[in-house]
């Protein structure tokens, strides 16, 4: 059960410190990268990850490649 308490006050507190960073963030870069709401900035988020992951796989591949 304690460990249930502890993983859902990481999730809010998680929650809580992104709300206050999209609050910091200028105007313009939300409006550049379209963040409306915290959905929005995790998605954008999960994306950016994705996408540096497979470059990192390509990167990988090419050097075994090259090898």
């Amino acid at each position: 059960m304690v460990r249930r308490e502890v993983k859902i006050f990481i999730e809010e507190e998680l929650h809580r410190q992104v709300r206050n960073l999209l609050k910091k963030i200028p105007s313009v870069l939300k409006v550049k990268y379209g963040i409306r709401s915290i959905s929005d900035f995790y998605e954008l988020a999960i994306l950016l990850l994705i996408q540096s992951l497979e470059e990192e796989l390509e990167k990988k591949v090419e050097e075994k490649q090259a090898a």
